[in-house]
């Protein structure tokens, strides 16, 4: 069976409500990260100078996932990631990331912009899962800012895979990004005086990780 990696380019897509339903399946239970499904109609299609937004279904003769994610001038963005209960493992998560790796390629191509690295933000209880899809999760204590009406920071994992031959991210690669996520992306209001914020730019400062080298689960 052939596999369709479709861009859903407005709400009215056919498919919109389809990825929604997914979406809703698998994060609706988790309030700290659950956002409105306006959210995604409002960015959909998106593109800005620096961030180009994708809402993408996999088709097997059903949408069998969703994702949601963004390329930006510091990296890759991989945002929610769901596979409808039913056909969860049987490949369809990784068919779908390597599908968003290779827009990202063609988006960073696009524009100049030497993208090297995709990151992802995920749960401690899902880190082996991301980790198995060949992300490696930075040694940094990384905490995502309040997305919805549960005003916390959330504390996640951040993980990066590759997307060139680049072996090594430094520290300031990852601080840009993070910046980049929470300014931009995340839209947040005074991040910089966070504890949070200050304490990743102090242990940026000295960091530069080998991905190639074997790796302790912080």
């Amino acid at each position: 069976m052939v596999l369709l990696f479709r861009e859903i380019p407005y709400p009215s897509d056919e498919y919109f409500k389809d990825a929604m339903d997914i979406y809703k399946e698998a994060f609706e239970s988790t309030p700290e990260i659950y956002l409105d499904p306006k959210v995604f109609s409002e960015s959909s299609g998106k593109v800005a100078k620096d961030v180009i937004w994708h809402l993408c279904v996999l088709i097997e003769e059903n949408v069998v996932a969703m994702i949601s994610f963004a390329t930006c001038i510091y990296g890759g963005f991989g945002g929610y990631v769901a596979v409808k209960g039913k056909y969860r493992h049987h490949g369809y998560g990784t068919a779908v990331l390597e599908d968003m790796k290779e827009v990202i390629r063609k988006d960073s191509d696009s524009r100049g912009w030497d993208i090297n690295f995709l990151f992802a933000e995920y749960e401690e209880k899902n880190k082996g899962l991301w980790e198995s899809k060949g992300f490696i999760t930075l040694p940094i204590e990384y905490f995502q800012p309040p997305i919805t009406k549960v005003k916390k920071w959330i504390p996640m994992s951040l993980g990066v895979v590759p997307l060139s031959l680049k072996n090594t991210i430094s520290g300031i690669e990852i601080f840009n990004f993070v910046t980049f996520l929470y300014s931009k992306i995340y839209s947040v209001k005074n991040y910089s005086r966070q504890q949070h914020y200050q304490t990743l730019r102090r242990t940026c400062e000295s960091l530069n990780f080998d991905l190639n080298a074997p790796h302790q689960s912080r």
